[in-house]
């Protein structure tokens, strides 16, 4: 009796996964947004007042409201008005050398609410001329609040050729 029941398990097992194998479509790029996703337009941030972590870890962060701003600025102005907007970060972490950057290259919204944020980090490759200085690469971004709440971000690095 038991052996019936496992050898039917098996065979339902094995069943499903031979349909879902058929109807199922190729992965997704996880560096690439869903099909129907719309870029969504922002706005860069040129100075973020107070912040003293950016040399630290690598960090991708979110900030939608003024509290989470001031644990992270020490009590500095935002650069964002908070009831509209919110502010995306984007931070390398410290670097022993100058030739490092990062950018928010695009946002996209699919869903409701879901955004796709693609950041780009470059390093200097061979022959790059470099400066002995501890860097710690950022970029920042303005959306508006309407543009979603839910985030993933999609990385992509690149070494620079300088020969």
């Amino acid at each position: 009796m038991l052996f019936r029941r496992i050898v039917r398990w098996l065979a339902l097992g094995a069943l499903c996964a031979l349909i879902s194998c058929e109807s199922s479509t190729a992965p997704q790029d996880p560096n690439i947004p869903p099909p129907d996703a719309v870029e969504v337009e922002f706005a860069q941030v040129q100075s973020l007042p107070g912040i003293i972590v950016l040399k630290g870890d690598p960090l991708r962060l979110v900030v939608r409201d003024s509290e989470t701003w001031d644990m992270l600025s020490q009590g500095a102005d935002p650069p964002v008005d908070f009831q509209s907007e919110f502010l995306i970060i984007a931070a390398m972490g410290g670097r022993g050398t100058t030739g490092f950057g990062i950018v928010v290259e695009q946002v996209y919204r699919a869903e409701p609410g879901l955004l796709f944020v693609k950041v780009l980090e470059t390093s200097p490759g061979p022959g790059c001329g470099v400066q002995p200085v501890v860097t710690g690469p950022w970029n920042a971004v303005v959306l508006p609040k309407s543009a979603g709440a839910v985030w993933t971000f999609l990385e992509r690095k690149q070494v620079v050729n300088c020969n």
